[in-house]
Formats: structure tokens, C-alpha cells, sequence
């Protein structure tokens, strides 16, 4: 089950299994880690997760400085369709990723099977 994180009408962030206000830093730990989180407005239950985690990769990007590039960002702001494209190309390179670790995985699997094997 997610945790449930409200938002208050003053932006404050609730976590009501902890019962105490938190960070977008604490949500983004959360998130590194593997934990399910749920961010809903509090008085009419909508739910903020996506606008909440666009709001924490943009304050990694203010930290880091790099992430992507002023470049980058003002043409997802001048050609707001370009963003489905830049996401798009992300799930690519992200299934690709996945892919490689799979095969790399599969590679050292077989290759730690064949360590010790009769010849």
C-alpha cells in the first residue's frame, strides 16, 4: 500500500502514517528507495503525485545544474507537444536500458555457468 502524503491549501505536505509534516526531500528519498507514495490535495482529494514528483525532479534539477539543459527546457516550454516526444524518446531509452542490464545479467549468468564445467 502507498503512503499517503497530503497537501494542505498552505503547500505544507502531511505524511499521515507518520503523522507529521515532510519535504519534497523526504518524499524524493522515499521514492529513490522503492517506497509507493501517494501525494492528494487535502480538502478535494486530487491527486498531486505527478505534479509533486515533476516538482522534485525540477528541484534536483536547480541542485545539480545539468540535468537537462536551458536549451532542453525552453523547448519543452515554446513546443509544449514536443514534451509527449521527449518523454517518449525517454521510455525508449529507458526500455533500452533495461534491456542491456537484462542482458548483461543473462551474460554473467551463463558465463559463471560455464566456469568449472568439464571440458
Amino acid at each position: 500500500m502507498a503512503r499517503l502524503v497530503k497537501r494542505y491549501s498552505n503547500r505544507k505536505l502531511y505524511d499521515t502514517s507518520e503523522s507529521r509534516y515532510v519535504t519534497l526531500d523526504e518524499i524524493a528519498r522515499w521514492v529513490k528507495s522503492g517506497e509507493e507514495v501517494k501525494i492528494l490535495e487535502n480538502e478535494s482529494g486530487e491527486d498531486l503525485t505527478a505534479v509533486t514528483f515533476a516538482q522534485i525532479i525540477l528541484e534536483e534539477e536547480r541542485k545539480k545544474s545539468g540535468l537537462l539543459s536551458l536549451r532542453v527546457m525552453r523547448e519543452l516550454i515554446q513546443h509544449p507537444d514536443s514534451i509527449c516526444v521527449f518523454f517518449r524518446l525517454a521510455q525508449g531509452f529507458d526500455k533500452e536500458c533495461q534491456c542491456r542490464a537484462a542482458f548483461r545479467i543473462n551474460l554473467r549468468q551463463r558465463a559463471c555457468g560455464c566456469v568449472g564445467a568439464p571440458t
